[in-house]
């Protein structure tokens, strides 16, 4: 009994000691990572498509205009009737088709909530063909002792917004903050 009882101590120091181990080389392995930047998957040679899309919204309270890609320009159309946006959507053929969704929010002196105009547009199918396309590049940066931020690719590449002239002052981004309108 009492051997038996020494040999499941040694057992339980032994368990003990390679996990200390273990958990020492695990931290010297993190922390000798540096951070090496932003991947954008790859998506091929495909198309891109451009569509145009119109919204017409009701005059008064501020509007955020939600999931707009970085490659963007908003200008003022004086040609558009009043509360009239227009959207010009450059975007990746293999991609589903982009839709607009408004979303009418109140608006009173206790809630001050924006109406929202959210541009959905996304891949359908897996997205296992972007993580395995982009495998190699993540296994290349570990073994050079880069840690990478992995993205996947925008949908829609570009927008072209034409707003009328009195939505210019009401146009938010999905922070609240003013977006920047081109005077056109």
């Amino acid at each position: 009994m009492r051997n038996r009882n020494k040999w499941l101590l040694g057992v339980f120091a032994a368990g003990l000691l390679l996990t200390g181990v273990g958990a020492g080389i695990t931290f010297a392995e993190w922390s000798g990572l540096t951070y090496g930047g932003v991947y954008t998957a790859a998506i091929g040679e495909s198309e891109n498509v451009t569509i145009t899309q119109k919204v017409e919204l009701a005059a008064g309270q501020p509007l955020m205009v939600n999931n707009l890609p970085e490659e963007r320009e908003i200008l003022v159309d004086k040609s558009l009737p009043a509360g009239t946006l227009t959207f010009d959507l450059t975007y990746d053929a293999e991609a589903e088709k982009p839709e607009l969704y408004y979303h009418s929010a109140e608006w009173n002196e206790e809630q001050k909530d924006p109406d929202n105009l959210i541009l959905s547009c996304y891949y359908a199918g897996s997205e296992l063909r972007w993580i395995m396309g982009g495998k190699d590049v993540v296994l290349q940066n570990l073994r050079e002792g880069k840690l990478i931020e992995y993205r996947m690719p925008e949908a829609v590449r570009s927008a072209k917004i034409r707003v009328a002239p009195d939505l210019a002052e009401r146009l938010l981004d999905s922070y609240g903050r003013s977006i920047e309108v081109l005077k056109g």
